[in-house]
Order: C-alpha cells, then structure tokens, then sequence
C-alpha cells in the first residue's frame, strides 16, 4: 500500500474511475477499505466497502456530495458507512483531514483498476497512460 498525500490528490485518487483505497486512523488502528467506481459518463461514482472478503455497495457520490440510495447494501448507522461519510464531506468542502487519518491505495491504477508494477506509477497510484490521460485533463 502506498500512501496518498493532500486533500486534493486523494479526491482526484477517489473519483479517478476505478479505485481502491484504505482510510485509516493511526491512533485507534482503525481502517476501512473502499472500491469507488464512476459511471460511463463520469457524472456518478458507486462506492463499496470491504466487509468480510466481499465489497458491499452502500451509496452514491454526486458532485453535490454523497449519499445512500434504496439499493444500498449496508444501514447507514454501520461504521464503515459513517466513516466514509465523513471522510467525504471532509474532501468535498475542502476541510483538511486530520493528521492522524492515512490514506493509501492498493497498488492498483485509480483510473483503470489494472495492476501497478513500475515504481514510479506505483507512487502515483496511476499507471503511466492513465497519468497522461489525467494530467491532459481527459478523465
């Protein structure tokens, strides 16, 4: 796992198309991993979360925030639901995620899912065409 740095490069890492990512908190240990998925269109992005050996889908982002829908698959009271909540409105209104909050990707392209094997994409969390496609503004 690598970790992603600064607000903003961990929301372009969530909405980049096809990305895992663990949300973690240093100081209880806690942590939590998430698949987020964009629609065709790029407009609606699916989250899911791990539990157990399986993602679960539990909501929606829009550009106007998050929220869960009628096919959510896990009760927004569960943890792992209220902590991406959070997680999201701290990024969507540009709030600083505390210190103790880590964020790391799983070695997998944010873009494209496929598996990241040269260091330096490994770093970005994108592989080197994805990276062109995002610094071009193509996403």
């Amino acid at each position: 796992m690598n970790k992603i740095v600064g607000n903003e490069m961990i929301k372009q890492f969530v909405l980049a198309g096809k990305s895992t990512f663990t949300i973690r908190n240093i100081k209880t240990g806690n942590r939590f991993t998430y698949y987020v998925q964009a629609n065709h269109d790029r407009v609606v992005w699916f989250v899911k979360g791990l539990v157990g050996p399986n993602y679960k889908y539990f909501g929606t982002i829009f550009y106007n925030g998050f929220r869960q829908t009628k096919k959510s698959r896990i009760t927004s009271n569960t943890t792992i639901v209220k902590a991406f909540s959070w997680f999201w409105k701290q990024l969507h209104l540009g709030s600083p995620l505390p210190a103790k909050l880590e964020v790391y990707h799983e070695g997998m392209c944010g873009r494209c899912g496929r598996r990241l094997t040269v260091p330096e994409s490994i770093d970005a969390g994108y592989g080197p065409i994805c990276i062109k496609l995002i610094n071009d503004g193509q996403v």
